[in-house]
């Protein structure tokens, strides 16, 4: 993957969501996160995600 700057995911809480959020930032992107359907579940991968706290 190469990732250039920043990225925006939606549907982060779990899934592809999150799992492109965890690697889109361990190749170095700025992540935005986006969650309008389970904002606690997407707290708490950021939380869980070193790469994006």
């Amino acid at each position: 993957m190469d990732v250039k700057d920043k990225v925006v995911v939606t549907g982060v809480a779990e899934g592809i969501g999150a799992a492109l959020a965890r690697r889109s930032a361990r190749e170095g992107a700025r992540v935005a996160i986006v969650a309008d359907r389970d904002g606690d579940g997407a707290i708490a991968m950021i939380m869980t995600a070193p790469t994006l706290n």
